[in-house]
């Protein structure tokens, strides 16, 4: 699968005053909710209207975007941790795997993980070095 593109969509927030007050943006990023990866829209202030930023389509507003935005796609939206092959592992295909197969299944898979792509220290206990990118 190629890398997601997504500029963001940004909308307007009114004020107290009725009157458009802010400008938010809104986009997806991929979230680990009850043990499983899936995308999740989240929205964020992007800043406040006023002389500089005075225009959804003014330029100022668009750079905004795009630099937010840069900072969005250079991250999976999953925590550090979990952007190793055994975070993926343990925290969405276990819960999987065993939901979904039978015992027999799921230890097969189990020691396949363990044999060709975990890494061991000297003290034997699992250490990954395989990097999600």
């Amino acid at each position: 699968m190629g890398a997601r593109r997504q500029e963001g969509y940004l909308y307007e927030v009114e004020g107290s005053n009725g009157k458009p007050a802010s400008f938010h943006i809104r986009y997806r990023v991929n979230a680990i909710v009850d043990g499983k990866q899936v995308r999740v829209q989240r929205s964020t202030k992007l800043c406040d209207r006023d002389a500089k930023f005075h225009s959804i389509t003014g330029k100022a507003v668009k750079e905004k975007q795009a630099q937010f935005m840069l900072g969005i796609k250079g991250t999976s939206g999953i925590a550090p941790k979990e952007e190793t092959v055994e975070g993926l592992w343990r925290t969405v295909y276990l819960p999987h795997i065993e939901e979904t197969t039978k015992a027999s299944t799921s230890h097969g898979y189990k020691n396949l993980f363990k044999k060709y792509v975990c890494s061991y220290d000297e003290a034997g206990n699992p250490s990954p070095s395989l990097r999600l990118h």
